[in-house]
């Protein structure tokens, strides 16, 4: 059974639930409803959902069909005692209630349509609180990284990488509202096979060449190739020189430059902006591999390092 006495929570849809379960309790102590015994006695939690169709309401609850089993009677007739209730108690607390009237339908759902005062009250709150509302001062408040979007520096972002933006970045709002101090990270993998071919790609372009297998084939490829830097393009060619790396490290470097540019218009802004080369040229990679092999989880088989993972089941 819930407890009626809880504290009614600032939200419409918790005061909601709050009236339902009051009503909960006053079937109970009326004797329309039977109170929960022995292995059924959890009380189901109270779920509220908007209706698909607006003429069947506000909210809508589905309790009346969640206590059918342990009750043992009808959804639509637990429903009708919880209707019943909730009437009684609007009658009580009209003033003062969530909701304006209450109807049954089948199978047993509760349709629950909104007082209009209750709502002005709840609209004049949050415009009272201004960009306060909804934040909260957590128990005990965490540091959080959130890392997102971190899509790989080879070309602009696309419209999947924008959705990754706009979730990553709510998440972060949210936690931060909770009371959380949040760090939003954004992982460039600048260091791997594809950015190599980034590299090869832009000097295809610029030297009139076939592109390589897996390049890129984009139009800013061939923007990047008019515009690389006469000195970038020197290094490129000295002998002995990694041309496709080179290029592809300077041209990783203008797309990250958009690709920060583009996430700030969406108004998706990070604080922090890490590249795995960094972690490689400041020794993170090498001290791990370190620790690693110093707690005896490396060994070295067939010419590669390997990790002894069997360690960790």
């Amino acid at each position: 059974m819930p407890d009626p006495a809880s504290p009614v929570k600032p939200s419409v849809r918790s005061a909601v639930r709050e009236s339902v379960e009051r009503a909960w309790v006053t079937a109970v102590e009326s004797g329309a409803l039977p109170a929960l015994h022995g292995e059924d006695a959890a009380a189901p939690a109270v779920e509220l959902n908007r209706p698909a169709n607006p003429d069947h309401g506000d909210l809508a609850s589905n309790l009346a069909l969640k206590l059918a089993k342990p009750l043992r009677r009808p959804p639509l007739a637990i429903a009708e005692a919880l209707a019943a209730a909730l009437r009684s108690d609007l009658g009580e607390h009209a003033t003062d209630s969530p909701i304006a009237a209450v109807e049954v339908a089948p199978p047993g759902f509760l349709n629950l349509r909104l007082a209009p005062a209750f709502l002005e009250r709840a609209l004049d709150a949050a415009r009272d609180a201004g960009e306060g509302y909804g934040r909260v001062s957590a128990a005990k408040p965490r540091k959080i990284n959130v890392e997102f979007v971190s899509a790989n520096p080879t070309g602009p972002l696309t419209v999947g990488n924008a959705r990754g933006a706009f979730v990553g970045d709510l998440l972060s709002r949210v936690l931060e509202a909770g009371g959380n101090t949040i760090t939003r990270e954004y992982y460039f993998n600048d260091s791997n096979r594809q950015v190599w071919l980034l590299g090869a790609s832009v000097a295809a372009r610029q030297m009139d060449e076939p592109l390589p297998e897996d390049g890129y084939h984009g139009d800013y490829v061939e923007e990047l190739a008019q515009e690389v830097p006469d000195e970038i393009w020197a290094r490129a060619r000295e002998e002995g020189a990694d041309r496709n790396a080179i290029l592809g490290a300077w041209a990783g470097e203008r797309i990250r430059i958009g690709i920060e540019a583009s996430l700030e218009h969406l108004g998706v802004h990070f604080d922090v902006w890490k590249n795995e080369t960094s972690l490689h040229n400041e020794g993170w990679v090498e001290r791990a591999v370190q620790r690693l092999r110093d707690a005896g989880y490396l060994y070295e088989q067939d010419g590669a390092t390997w990790f002894r993972s069997t360690a960790f089941g």
